[in-house]
């Protein structure tokens, strides 16, 4: 959530700690996302401050946009209200169900069918769209010589697919919804024999008939997490409809990174975390027998990728995170968590280092702007980096090894990220976790010292 503090600084905080310090008045709330400003133009024509008069006569001359919308028989079709009242009006919203349960790609196809619109619109029935998302999508579409336009969304007040058109990045994976406005001769149909992707089929075909999409930079709707709905999560439908695209597209298996997961003896939890990973995009490396640093540094020596994400084996790993991860151009990428077992709602963005009463206060933190660098349970490294840095300090026994290596950086001017969208750490004891732990503080706090990181902070 996002909150003003006295200071006049915004900051994303979880909603606990948001409640608490806008009781004790130490902030004031903001929305979930981030607000745009009002669309002060003829949805139709674009021109400044439009009279009703002129809204009244431009419509007549616009096309018709057809919003297509799928649903199960029986199921609330809570987008209507937000589409009913677009400023775009020049719509017909048509709801298609799925009588025989033959599944969204063919309820979309017979619902285009049905359609007459020049342009048409995707729509879940569980959306709530912008109120002027139609009208930003159509101005940006026709602006263009593209097919197709898009835009961003929130998901669980999260901002999802906020990226520009990359026919490159497009290749590797997803990052377009669905939810897009697109051209009617362009539509080339969803392919009915995927359970997954039918979306970055789709947009695939269409490149490979020389049709691009276009970003609005504009979030145009939000949508929550729904039961049997796999945000992020790699399923045996998604692991087999990649494997289809990837035939059917002629994509390179060549993989976009290695994953090295150092392992003690939590085999269960080691079980989970793989059965979550797709082995067709990455290269995965599981390294034992040694500590924590020792097998990650003989993990990263045997891959192949230029790039690196280690990757503790008690975690939940999601695609989508590990692909923001590698699509971003920093050095090295942490990954804010959630742990069960301390607190199942708080999310944990890194470590913080903050100057009090004349010493360095270092803990976890639950305020993004306050982590300075992130933990070690899920980083990725440009694998030059990693060389230049030397790896993890084999010094260091199972702990503190991932602090040494990140302050490091930031004292080399590496650059450093954290994704914001939270991966599941359940944070088990494995053997000899915490054996070390007291001459591992002792080491980092002589290498580090007060000054030190005193001094990092400041030029930061």
């Amino acid at each position: 959530m996002l909150i003003k503090n006295n200071s006049g600084r915004i900051l994303e905080v979880n909603l606990e700690r948001a409640k608490e310090m806008i009781s004790k008045g130490e902030a004031t709330a903001l929305s979930e996302a981030p607000k745009r400003k009002d669309f002060n133009l003829c949805p139709y024509c674009f021109i400044e401050k439009p009279t009703k008069e002129h809204l009244v006569e431009c419509k007549k001359k616009t096309p018709l946009i057809s919003v297509i919308i799928p649903s199960r028989v029986g199921e609330e079709i809570t987008s209507m209200p937000s589409l009913e009242k677009q400023s775009y009006s020049n719509i017909e919203i048509i709801v298609e169900y799925d009588e025989k349960k033959e599944g969204a790609p063919v309820v979309r196809n017979r619902g285009f069918k049905k359609s007459k619109g020049e342009f048409v619109l995707f729509s879940d029935n569980d959306l709530e769209w912008d109120k002027d998302a139609i009208a930003v999508l159509y101005k940006t579409l026709v602006e263009s010589k593209k097919a197709y336009s898009y835009g961003s969304y929130t998901l669980e007040g999260k901002i999802i697919g906020n990226k520009e058109f990359s026919s490159h990045d497009l290749w590797k994976w997803n990052y377009i919804s669905t939810m897009s406005l697109l051209r009617r001769e362009d539509f080339t149909g969803f392919d009915t024999k995927l359970k997954k992707f039918q979306d970055w089929d789709l947009w695939l075909t269409m490149l490979e008939n020389g049709k691009e999409g276009i970003y609005c930079d504009t979030c145009v709707f939000s949508t929550k997490e729904r039961q049997g709905i796999t945000f992020g999560k790699e399923t045996p439908d998604s692991t087999e409809a990649r494997k289809i695209i990837m035939k059917k597209h002629s994509i390179s298996s060549n993989k976009l990174a290695d994953i090295i997961i150092p392992h003690q003896n939590r085999h269960d939890m080691l079980h989970k975390c793989l059965d979550s990973l797709n082995c067709d995009q990455f290269n995965v490396i599981v390294v034992g027998g040694g500590t924590f640093s020792e097998n990650c540094n003989k993990g990263a020596r045997i891959a192949d990728t230029d790039n690196l994400i280690f990757m503790n084996d008690d975690i939940e790993p999601r695609t989508d995170v590990i692909m923001e991860m590698i699509n971003s151009d920093k050095d090295i990428v942490g990954c804010a968590q959630i742990t069960p077992s301390w607190h199942p709602k708080k999310v944990w963005f890194g470590i913080s280092y903050e100057w009090k009463g004349g010493f360095i206060d270092e803990s976890i933190t639950d305020i993004f702007n306050k982590a300075l660098i992130p933990t070690g349970f899920l980083f990725r490294v440009k694998r030059q980096v990693w060389e230049e840095l030397g790896g993890l300090d084999e010094e260091y026994k199972n702990g503190g090894e991932d602090q040494e290596l990140f302050l490091t950086a930031l004292e080399k001017d590496y650059s450093i990220e954290i994704v914001k969208t939270p991966t599941i750490h359940h944070h088990s004891s494995s053997r000899d976790r915490f054996k070390y732990t007291s001459d591992n503080r002792k080491r980092l706090n002589s290498r580090w010292t007060q000054e030190r990181v005193l001094k990092l902070i400041k030029n930061i």
